[in-house]
């Protein structure tokens, strides 16, 4: 199922942090983005044309949408009628745009741009007491003091590996491109098997060996 929306992800992140214990939230597939199709499907026209999900409404289906109730208070109950016919158009615009661009776009080209347009998110959320998680994986505040690292990736692509803080302080851990990471000053050049050698910092500037393999093993 095709999930679609105007600068989608950031819905998405939102839902993740707001609700940490529902787990369909962390991960979600087959995501297209209507900012980036709209690109691909209209190269000729200007961002500006296309920079919102009401100047994409007038390009694509030709009418115009009320952002008035946009800035009204969301946080007062019940929700005025007004509210909630916006949160509806708000809901159904996405997948009624994506329908029209691609029957416009016409079938070849949708096969050929779609596999470059579906993607995968993924939602890590941790609080503000994980302040060494935040820093090192520059997880963005979202909700409260609910923070969020963020991932994606080509849904037919595969998944990268989850962002992770080392054991220890200043240990391995896995950053939010899902590449292990480990700092220099771990790192031995000319290990031997009971552990000796030379940390890498000390090797800054130095001839080590004229190979990878004869460097680090």
């Amino acid at each position: 199922i095709i999930k679609t929306g105007f600068h989608v992800p950031t819905d998405f992140r939102r839902l993740a942090a707001s609700f940490p214990h529902v787990t369909a939230f962390r991960e979600v597939n087959a995501v297209v983005e209507l900012s980036t199709l709209a690109r691909k499907v209209h190269p000729a026209t200007s961002r500006n044309s296309i920079g919102s999900l009401q100047r994409l409404t007038r390009l694509v289906l030709g009418f115009d949408v009320s952002k008035v109730q946009q800035c009204s208070d969301w946080q007062k109950r019940p929700l005025t009628r007004a509210q909630s016919e916006y949160a509806a158009l708000d809901c159904a615009l996405p997948p009624r745009l994506l329908g029209e661009m691609a029957e416009g776009a016409g079938r070849a080209k949708m096969e050929a741009i779609l596999p470059q347009l579906l993607s995968s998110w993924r939602f890590v959320i941790m609080d503000s007491d994980c302040q060494e998680a935040i820093t090192v994986l520059k997880a963005k505040r979202v909700v409260g003091s609910n923070f969020a690292v963020s991932q994606s990736w080509l849904t037919n692509k595969p998944k990268p590996a989850v962002p992770a803080m080392p054991t220890e302080r200043g240990g391995p851990y896995i950053d939010k491109s899902g590449i292990a990471r480990i700092a220099s000053h771990m790192v031995k050049i000319h290990a031997t098997s009971d552990g000796s050698g030379s940390l890498w910092d000390n090797n800054v500037g130095e001839v080590i060996g004229k190979s990878k393999g004869k460097c680090v093993e």
